[in-house]
């Protein structure tokens, strides 16, 4: 250990030797050792008060800042991927129902496809037999023979449709043929409708073609 000298007031001396006789030291030397070990302590807790109170400081602040926001980033990516992975379990798992239920699905795609042949074939067998009517029985002006089939088509693809809104439907095709509406309509499918192959009133002021 290396030795020094302090040099002391009398008057401080005094009160160090009272000091140290009252708190049990064997002499002054003993009792400033204590001091300077207590003094050492208490320069300890101030380090240690000090780097807490560092943490205040703009650059820490900001280097902190900057890591949490690296970890939000890495989080973020983490969540994307658990969500790539779900999806993808998910898209399995939808595959794998298809294929379970295609034998199913094959019938009933089979079945729609008759279905829909037949319904095309007897569309088609109806304007057939009513361009033929026509031909024979239908009115003599060419153009009043095509409105009747324009509504044939109008009706097999949205009908059954009201009187009004045929008759609307008819005149915006042919605007410049008659002079409105109610005399196309007239001229045209009120005058052949019940001799007409194909057509019918499935309901009062309603029209139809199958």
């Amino acid at each position: 250990m290396e030795s020094i000298t302090l040099e002391l007031r009398p008057e401080l001396a005094s009160e160090i030797d009272s000091e140290a006789t009252k708190l049990g030291y064997g002499g002054r030397d003993e009792y400033i050792r204590h001091l300077l070990k207590a003094h050492a302590h208490l320069r300890q807790e101030l380090l240690a008060d000090e780097s807490q109170t560092s943490i205040t400081d703009p650059e820490t602040i900001q280097t902190i800042s900057e890591r949490i926001e690296t970890i939000s980033v890495e989080l973020d990516r983490v969540i994307d991927r658990v969500d790539g992975i779900e999806s993808t379990i998910q898209q399995l798992s939808v595959a794998a129902q298809d294929q379970t239920d295609n034998s199913s699905t094959d019938d009933i795609d089979s079945e729609t496809a008759e279905k829909s042949e037949t319904q095309f074939e007897n569309e088609v067998s109806s304007f057939t037999e009513l361009e033929a009517w026509l031909v024979d029985h239908g009115p003599r002006k060419d153009i009043a023979c095509e409105i009747i089939l324009e509504a044939a088509t109008i009706l097999q693809e949205d009908g059954p449709l009201s009187t009004g809104e045929l008759q609307s439907r008819l005149f915006e095709s042919y605007p410049d043929v008659y002079s409105s509406d109610t005399a196309l309509w007239g001229s045209t499918v009120n005058r052949v409708y019940e001799e007409a192959p194909g057509f019918s009133k499935p309901d009062y002021g309603m029209y139809d073609f199958e």
